[in-house]
């Protein structure tokens, strides 16, 4: 048995790659890295300098590299199979394992068959690295994710459409639930709770212009990125945290990366009318609001139809979540 970690990187999520790489190095047996291709040339060698600290194999996609979305994870799997991996663990940077996944967990991958996979916990770390998200009514609750699978050879990357893609290779026919106790994945995407709402904003807009995707079925799938809708909070246990360094824990909590995402929307809106994009939910947010305003000299306003699709949605969804059986 050889456990490799696979790592994709691109855009900013670098930043708490630091934590992620310290989560789970007492569990890898190496670790492999496609970095995407921009990085290369936008970025200093800091990253780089990490990743040689955890004798990580780095790999760089190249512009010719046929991709989905951020980087080619089909071919990420491909360089891991050729340093031998028979276990991999698929983290994104913004993601930590829990301790006691390593106390309690590491010895159910010596038992799992090929093709088998792992489904563990994915929980949100809400504004904050030391409280996630823990209620029925939120998509952002009760979510899981197959971060762990026993390779077959003989399955390729299924990969449907979209930016969330499937974290592992091959289908889910065999699939383990772990239970919480024994082991999750900590997302620390919504930290940077500014950053991430500028970036559900670019996505709303990308889906719009690029995927021609109806403006009520965006709406309904980025609802939940700019409501908070009275959260409900758990403090994480410090147990899942105590292999990490305090004080990068410490500084995740300070990251902003709003200006990263400000320039990238500017970039893609540039050439378009923003009036283009005036029924679309996020106007919320003052950067993308006053950018509306300097052009058109009024304020965007949602048509009462929208926000009537949308309500009846947010009604229908949340009693939904309410009631829906949660997997133990």
């Amino acid at each position: 048995m050889k456990i490799i970690a696979l790592y994709p990187i691109g855009n900013n999520e670098f930043d708490y790659l630091k934590l992620s790489l310290q989560s789970l190095v007492q569990v890898v047996d190496d670790i492999v890295v496609l970095i995407d291709y921009p990085f290369f040339h936008n970025k200093d060698k800091s990253i780089l300098n990490l990743l040689q600290k955890y004798n990580a194999k780095v790999y760089f996609q190249t512009y010719d590299k046929k991709r989905k979305s951020t980087v080619d994870r089909e071919y990420l799997f491909q360089l891991g199979r050729k340093h031998g991996g028979t276990h991999f663990i698929c983290l994104d940077c913004d993601e930590v394992l829990s301790h006691n996944f390593i106390t309690k967990s590491i010895k159910k991958l010596e038992k799992m068959k090929s093709g088998e996979k792992i489904k563990m916990r994915w929980l949100s770390a809400w504004k904050s690295p030391y409280y996630y998200r823990e209620d029925k009514k939120s998509v952002w609750s009760n979510m899981w994710k197959d971060f762990i699978v026993c390779d077959d050879i003989t399955q390729k990357y299924e990969f449907k459409s979209g930016y969330h893609e499937p974290r592992t290779i091959g289908n889910n026919n065999q699939i383990q639930y772990l239970n919480i106790d024994d082991g999750c994945v900590i997302h620390l995407q919504f930290v940077d709770w500014n950053s991430f709402h500028l970036k559900q904003i670019y996505y709303s807009i990308h889906d719009h212009l690029f995927k021609k995707e109806d403006v009520s079925l965006i709406n309904r799938k980025y609802l939940y990125s700019f409501i908070d809708n009275f959260p409900k909070l758990k403090k994480i246990p410090y147990d899942w945290f105590q292999h990490l360094d305090q004080n990068d824990l410490d500084t995740v909590s300070k990251l902003d990366h709003s200006f990263f995402w400000k320039k990238k929307l500017l970039r893609l809106i540039k050439n378009y009318d923003v009036q283009n994009f005036k029924n679309l939910n996020i106007w919320n947010n003052n950067f993308i609001k006053l950018i509306y305003y300097k052009k058109v000299n009024k304020k965007p306003k949602i048509s009462n139809i929208e926000k009537i699709k949308l309500y009846l949605y947010y009604v229908k969804s949340t009693i939904k979540n309410i009631f829906k059986k949660n997997i133990k």
